[in-house]
């Protein structure tokens, strides 16, 4: 809508990897907050998400369109001085925000209700979906498909156990797939993929730690095939 414009990622460390995949993004900025940590992460020192909050203000953007806006992100966005600041409502942020639309329904898929912060620049709704430019995975990919025969990628964790089925249960999808000829590719952090390979009943195939670095721009590599 405007293609002009210069858009950079503001996001955490972990997830810096994914930033220049997505279209149209200049430059990633990343630094981790130190109120929202996973239980597998340690906590970050302050020092680096300051820096970065002062990096942004430096770079004097117009607009800050705010994923996931908990009230103490959006507070950070305001402490960078972006003058307009759009996110959907939750836990407070509207002291924070300049433009609050309604929060998100979770029963409407993530994509979609992103889109609505656009509503702010009368960009009129369409379709959306999720995409990644896979040109710069162009290397890691041929090292992938020369590995990997056709496979079925399985996620089966979560930041929260509770909110995963049971490791059996997974295991026996595995080896139903595997008996219908896919190979498996497990996808997951090190310490999540190497407690799956520790259990009694470890399944099968190939593990993305082992195949490469275990980053999220290798497994972004893998999943593209």
């Amino acid at each position: 809508a405007f293609p002009d414009a210069t858009i950079d990622l503001w996001c955490k460390e972990y997830t810096a990897p994914i930033g220049p995949l997505i279209p149209h993004i200049s430059d990633v900025i990343a630094a981790d907050p130190f109120w929202a940590v996973p239980p597998h992460r340690p906590r970050p020192p302050i020092q680096p998400f300051l820096r970065s909050v002062g990096a942004i203000r430096r770079r004097r953007y117009d607009v800050a369109v705010v994923s996931e806006a908990p009230w103490r992100t959006a507070a950070a966005v305001a402490a960078a001085r972006i003058p307009v600041r759009v996110g959907l409502a939750r836990h407070h942020n509207n002291h924070f925000l300049t433009h609050v639309l309604p929060a998100e329904d979770a029963r409407k898929p993530v994509v979609q209700e992103q889109a609505r912060l656009l509503e702010a620049f009368s960009i009129p709704p369409r379709p959306s979906q999720y995409r990644l430019e896979t040109t710069r995975l162009s290397l890691a990919r041929d090292r992938f498909a020369a590995k990997l025969p056709a496979f079925v990628a399985l996620h089966p964790f979560a930041t929260d156990p509770r909110r995963c089925v049971g490791m059996s249960e997974w295991i026996e999808v595995g080896r139903e797939l595997e008996t219908r000829g896919f190979a498996l590719l497990w996808i997951g952090t090190t310490a999540e993929l190497s407690a799956l390979r520790a259990s009694k009943t470890a399944p099968s195939g190939y593990f993305i730690d082992q195949l490469g670095d275990g980053s999220l721009t290798t497994t972004a590599a893998a999943l593209s095939l």
